[in-house]
Formats: C-alpha cells, sequence, structure tokens
C-alpha cells in the first residue's frame, strides 16, 4: 500500500487475506515469469506460487509483521535459490529496477490508496517495473450501494468531502478512524489501469469478501502493457 495508513507496525494477524487468485491467473502468468505480489502482506500469495513452481516470486509490504511471517514460512521451500524474496517499501515509491518484471499481482491493496494522487503514483510505478510484455492482475473490492451498511457508509464519506466511494473505517472498541478506505467501480479499475500504460485483456466481476466478512461486488483484472 502506499502511505502505510497504519499498518506498518500491526500484527500480521491484523492483515486481511481473503482474496485468493482467480483461476484464469494461470492463463496469462506462467512459472518463469518474474512477479511482483505488490502488497503481499504474510506472504500467502507468494509462497502458494513458489508451491507451483513459480521461481521467481517478490513479495513487497509495508508492514514488518507481515514480511517478518512471509519470511518465515518462505524458509520451508527448498532450495533457497527459489524462495520467494520480500521487501520493505511503499507501493508509490517501488525499490526496483526499470523493466524488471513480466507480471505484478495487486489483490486488495487499491482499496486503501484512496488518494487521487497517491493512485497515480502507484500506477506510473507498476508501469515503470513491469517489462514492455508485463501484466498486471488485479483484484480489487466495488463499490456496493444495495449494501445498507456500506451505503451509509459511502454517503457520510460524500458528506465529509471525499470522493465517491471512499470511507472512513473506526477502530470497533474505541470508535476513533482507524484507516480510510474506497471501492470502485469497474471503470474506474480501468482507468487505473490505464494510468500505468495498461490495457485490460480479461476481466471478471466476482464476489468478495471483507476484512469484516461481508460479501460484496469485486473485480478481477488482467491488464498488459499498451502495444504489446
Amino acid at each position: 500500500m502506499s502511505n502505510g495508513q497504519g499498518w506498518r507496525n500491526r500484527p500480521w494477524s491484523d492483515i486481511p487475506s481473503t482474496m485468493g487468485l482467480a483461476p484464469f491467473f494461470f492463463d496469462h502468468f506462467k512459472p518463469g515469469d518474474c512477479i511482483l505480489d505488490l502488497g503481499c502482506g504474510p506472504g500467502r500469495i507468494c509462497i502458494d506460487l513458489a508451491g507451483r513452481g513459480f521461481t521467481r516470486i517478490h513479495g513487497l509490504d509495508v508492514s514488518h509483521s507481515g514480511l517478518a511471517r512471509a519470511a518465515r514460512l518462505g524458509l520451508e521451500i527448498p532450495p533457497p535459490s527459489v524462495r520467494p524474496r520480500f521487501t520493505l517499501g511503499l507501493s508509490s515509491a517501488l525499490p526496483y529496477r526499470t523493466a524488471g518484471f513480466d507480471g505484478l499481482i495487486m489483490q486488495a491493496v487499491l482499496t486503501l490508496i484512496w488518494k487521487t494522487e497517491e493512485r497515480e503514483r502507484t500506477g506510473s510505478e507498476i508501469g515503470r517495473v513491469l517489462n514492455r510484455t508485463g501484466r498486471l492482475y488485479l483484484a480489487d473490492f466495488g463499490q456496493a450501494w444495495d449494501n445498507p451498511r456500506y451505503e451509509t457508509r459511502y454517503r457520510e464519506g460524500l458528506r465529509r468531502g471525499y470522493d465517491r466511494g471512499v470511507f472512513e473505517v473506526t477502530d470497533p472498541e474505541t470508535g476513533r478512524l482507524d484507516y480510510k478506505a474506497r471501492h470502485y467501480t469497474r471503470e474506474e479499475i480501468v482507468e487505473f489501469c490505464r494510468t500505468a500504460g495498461l490495457e485490460p485483456i480479461e476481466y471478471q466481476a466476482r464476489i468478495s469478501t471483507t476484512r469484516t466478512g461481508q460479501r460484496i461486488p469485486g473485480h478481477v483484472v488482467v491488464a498488459e502493457k499498451n502495444g504489446r
């Protein structure tokens, strides 16, 4: 995620991890690809891919605890040369060389990048680190205006001057602001891909489970570099 929003020092068990890869992921990404999981948390997807024969996997997250957990799990994968590599960093300033990746995974990360300028910087960085034939796999939450709980949150966000789909999440025990999140329309997901110089080539709508167990609409898209 971009600015961390307080996730940096949370225990890894607090990091939401409710999304698995859609089956069509494997139609677009192959074991020889060099892939970055952006917002990898405790490394579940990275470890799973390594177990499927993907030997060039990198994970990046803002959470110290999440990365420590990921590194411990990675030790179980032999040999060391094929273990995922985990790095601390921000989506808006990726610590990787230009055109170094064949693919990039971004699951339930865009929802935490609610500010337009941070989203644009993240898109630019994704475009920079993907090579000329690179692809992005993006999965995130859609807007759920027919869900009374989220409709109330969205309308309160609008009242506070936030963009449509932005809402505040409060700590259930203290009532204090925990973080802000955003749910996206399909058009906004496509627009984000294009800020990275990518064009969607496959899209799937699916029901996604939120951190609090709510089942709401979601988006899954694979986008590729323009001019491939």
